[in-house]
């Protein structure tokens, strides 16, 4: 984007954010219409929970002409978090972002698998909104954001039940001496590492489950990570 074609954008989004009447003020920039007129498009932000379906030939600029431009007027209206997931690992959508962070006094916090990379750790288990949700609710988010739901085909959901009891027991202790006593210490764990420390207890205690390797080592591996030097 030339300088020139920047500015242009920076005075639209700028006159959007500070303007009087309140369906501009809720408006995205969208870029201009092809035709005699060049008037802006806006795009209402109800319409963003329908979602925004980007589609162009590769390399045509679908990352730095659309995604990063709405990212990064989101970023400066500063009334929500953003989040950017870029499974190419765009250096100019991620330069972008952080500039426009680093502009409007936001934190900007880099998520990555790449271990050259520097990143940041984020404790799913320690979330707020946890504390509202079911031990069968969180038990169901967790094994399928785990990838340890395996679907009710033959022998799949065989498997898939033992890393729910699994993740269930570990998840929110309690007395694995008796199915029929009163829990005597239901306390929910707050992150991977003390589920790997609860597991294996939890598995001594019921040998049905014999089968939850997969879950075994997945929480195993996430508790290295996090009880690991920080990147």
């Amino acid at each position: 984007m030339s300088a020139h074609s920047r500015q242009c954008v920076d005075d639209i989004v700028e006159r959007l954010r500070t303007a009087d009447v309140r369906e501009y003020r809720e408006s995205t920039f969208l870029g201009f219409n092809h035709g005699n007129a060049a008037y802006p498009v806006l795009l209402p932000d109800k319409l963003w929970e329908s979602g925004i379906w980007v589609l162009g030939a590769a390399r045509s600029g679908k990352s730095q002409r659309v995604l990063a431009s709405l990212a990064m007027q989101r970023i400066r209206r500063n009334d929500c978090p953003v989040v950017v997931l870029d499974c190419k690992g765009d250096d100019a959508l991620l330069q972008a972002t952080k500039r426009e962070a680093e502009a409007n006094g936001r934190e900007l916090m880099i998520l990555t698998n790449v271990s050259r990379f520097s990143t940041r750790l984020f404790n799913p288990l320690a979330q707020r909104h946890l504390s509202s949700l079911s031990r069968v609710a969180i038990t169901e988010q967790f094994l399928s954001a785990l990838n340890l739901f395996f679907g009710f085909g033959y022998g799949k959901a065989f498997f898939g039940g033992q890393s729910y009891q699994g993740f269930s027991g570990a998840f929110i202790a309690d007395d694995p001496r008796s199915d029929w006593r009163p829990a005597i210490a239901s306390t929910r764990a707050t992150s991977f590492v003390q589920l790997a420390k609860r597991l294996p207890d939890v598995l001594k205690h019921r040998p049905e489950l014999r089968g939850a390797e997969a879950l075994t080592m997945v929480i195993r591996q996430l508790a290295d990570v996090f009880s690991g030097p920080s990147r």
